[in-house]
């Protein structure tokens, strides 16, 4: 059976000063690396075709080639049958099951705060339908400065159909509901179109120079699949980027693995903000929602933190474990403070307690003295007893650490899960012997592949059989139903992070 997979890939091109009115609003020049990991025992034949955005060739690639049976393929964009300057979208079409996800960079030439790269990570769309939700998106000003934006979204749609697709963008605001809209576009079979909220254009929507909100797209005739890019910036400097892919619908409980609060100011030598988190909870009906949010810490099977809430027609609901909740004053920094202190991971759940739809992002940022990095990824409504990551990298240069990568696990279910790691290197050979570990009832654990497992159950020396070079896949199994994301440390400046990928029955 041909399975298809649709990976909006953004190849970012450097923007003319004079295009933008503000140069902090100007990502850099971008490229995109996606990897594309075969589940099946079985070798798989894979095609991948390239699909412009906005130049005169309909479709690129479309030559047959083979993934072994557990093995991966890294294509980079350096690679790549495009060209520079290319914008668009790939359909990965095979004959097994397969997973992907993509990285994408940015390279500012105005500088930032680091090394002047910033990244983002998102999975590929196994079964996307007419319907996508995006809980957040934004433009917003730098206070001080007229002009300058602090932060913008881009929003790309790509049409996974068989002929052309009619769609409908709806542009809610945070916290009022307030409707913008409809934007109808039209997108040809296999190709994207992406719409950049710092531009202003006729497909662009009027939102003012602040707006924060969430984005509802509609097609008539052919199903969707869609990506937004964050881009964070401070003054001129292009400090943060993150990605994530859109929800094809909403449920009434969602589950994000990966979420913490860990401030080290004071505490030589970091002496400031290493993690913390941001959760942003879309009411996708037209009826309020009533909602219980709970955060588990790492091994624990009791909620540290629990939030009762309720989120308006169409709004958003934000909960910051730094500076508490922008929606809820109730919920404030020093509820955070109290509730789950200065050295908190763990995971969340999202309950609708009144049956309404809701979808989730949770944003991640990594703040170490002068170095920044940021990440989203989107909360999952239910997972499965195996899961897969197509990209998981455990790099060295010299005794210097260059990459790694953090997969953080929760066990959705009322008793312990046995898990099973396997690690495969891209040829689909074992790249290491099966590592064990358990996770409590309702609990979580993550697995580093540089400082070991969160819990220390599973110490950093189980990985260094991986070595220095290893950019490889990673299977999970389990006794019973769990999720996964991956943080990436792509670079020990940059960090990304994508949901793993669970197989549809």
């Amino acid at each position: 059976m041909k399975k298809s997979l649709f990976l909006t890939i953004v190849v970012v091109v450097m923007l003319l000063a004079t295009a933008v009115p503000a140069l902090a609003d100007d990502p850099g020049t971008g490229n995109s690396d996606f990897v594309i990991q075969n589940i099946d025992a079985a070798t798989a034949t894979v095609t991948v075709e390239y699909y412009d955005q906005i130049g005169s060739a309909d479709v690129l690639g479309g030559t047959p080639f083979t993934i072994n049976g557990h093995g991966s393929m890294v294509f980079q964009a350096s690679t790549l049958p495009v060209g520079d300057g290319w914008i668009g979208s790939v359909v990965v079409s095979a004959d097994k099951q397969v997973a992907a996800a993509t990285n994408l960079t940015w390279q500012s030439a105005l500088g930032s705060g680091d090394d002047q790269i910033t990244g983002g990570a998102y999975s590929g769309t196994y079964n996307p339908g007419t319907d996508l939700y995006f809980p957040y998106a934004t433009i917003k000003p730098v206070g001080s400065v007229p002009g300058k934006l602090s932060r913008f979204s881009t929003i790309t749609v790509q049409n996974a159909g068989t002929g052309d697709g009619h769609i409908h963008m709806y542009f809610y605001t945070q916290t009022t509901g307030a409707m913008t809209g409809p934007i109808d576009d039209i997108i040809g079979m296999g190709k994207a179109k992406t719409y950049n909220l710092s531009i202003a254009g006729p497909k662009i929507p009027a939102l003012g120079g602040n707006w924060q909100g969430s984005v509802f797209v509609h097609s008539d005739d052919q199903p969707i699949a869609g990506v937004v890019t964050n881009h964070w910036a401070q003054l001129v400097f292009q400090q943060w980027g993150s990605a994530y892919e859109g929800v094809a619908q909403g449920a009434e409980t969602l589950y994000g693995p990966s979420i913490s609060r860990v401030d080290r100011t004071g505490q030589p030598p970091v002496n400031s903000w290493v993690r913390f988190s941001n959760l942003v909870v879309m009411n996708t009906e037209d009826t309020a929602a009533n909602v219980t949010i709970q955060f588990f810490a790492t091994g624990s099977t009791t909620a540290a933190m629990t939030i009762n809430d309720t989120i308006p027609a169409k709004q958003m609901g934000e909960y910051n474990t730094r500076f508490g909740s922008a929606t809820n004053p109730t919920y404030n920094a020093a509820a955070f403070q109290a509730a789950l202190g200065t050295a908190f991971n763990g995971s969340v759940v999202i309950q609708s307690t009144n049956a309404k739809k809701l979808a989730a992002v949770v944003h991640s940022f990594w703040s170490q003295n002068t170095e920044n990095a940021a990440s989203t990824y989107t909360c999952v409504p239910a997972g499965a007893t195996d899961v897969y990551i197509p990209f998981l990298p455990r790099i060295m240069l010299g005794s210097a650490w260059v990459s790694w990568g953090k997969v953080a696990v929760k066990n959705l279910s009322g008793s312990a899960a046995n898990l099973t790691l396997n690690f495969y290197n891209t040829d689909g050979s074992a790249a290491l012997a099966p590592v064990n570990a358990t996770i409590a009832a309702n609990s979580g654990d993550a697995y580093n592949t540089r400082f070991g497992s969160d819990s220390g159950a599973v110490p950093a020396s189980t990985f260094t059989g991986l070595g220095g070079s290893y950019v490889g896949n990673l299977h999970i199994h389990s006794s019973q139903p769990i999720i996964a994301v991956v943080n990436l440390n792509v670079r020990p400046l940059e960090s990304n992070t994508y949901n793993a990928y669970i197989p549809t029955p």
